[in-house]
């Protein structure tokens, strides 16, 4: 309980913009209970501060470490998906929320986000190759 208890601080801190103890709240919970349940939470969470304040390279070591440890993590997926679309590499962006999507299904969100990068991709494509005829 106590390591849910300090994944929830982190949470709070980074909604406070507290960058620097989030970090290091998220980073204890990890090592103190490495593979559980609450480790991968607060995985999501370095992973999704990382991401907010535009420190992609950690945040994509973060999330793909926890990824190789249990892939089905579709928050893990979507911070992935945020931080590829945000550098202009689409293919990799849909990608990513792809898989997000197919481990939350139900979250209409990310799906509608999903269609709307697809149609992004197609016309990118048909632009692409408008260009080169």
């Amino acid at each position: 309980e106590y390591y849910a208890y300090l994944c929830n601080r982190g949470y709070i801190q980074m909604r406070r913009f507290q960058v620097k103890l989030a970090e290091a709240t998220f980073k204890s919970v990890m090592e103190a209970k490495p593979g559980t349940f609450e480790a991968h939470r607060a995985a999501i969470g370095l992973g999704t501060l990382y991401q907010r304040a535009g420190r992609d390279e950690e945040a994509i070591a973060v999330l793909n470490k926890l990824i190789e440890e249990s892939p089905k993590q579709p928050e893990a997926w979507y911070n992935l998906a945020l931080i590829y679309k945000r550098n202009n590499n689409l293919e990799e962006a849909v990608s990513k929320l792809g898989k997000a999507t197919s481990y939350a299904p139900d979250h209409v969100g990310w799906s509608n986000m999903f269609q709307h990068w697809l149609e992004l991709q197609r016309q990118q494509r048909q632009s692409q190759s408008q260009s080169k005829s």
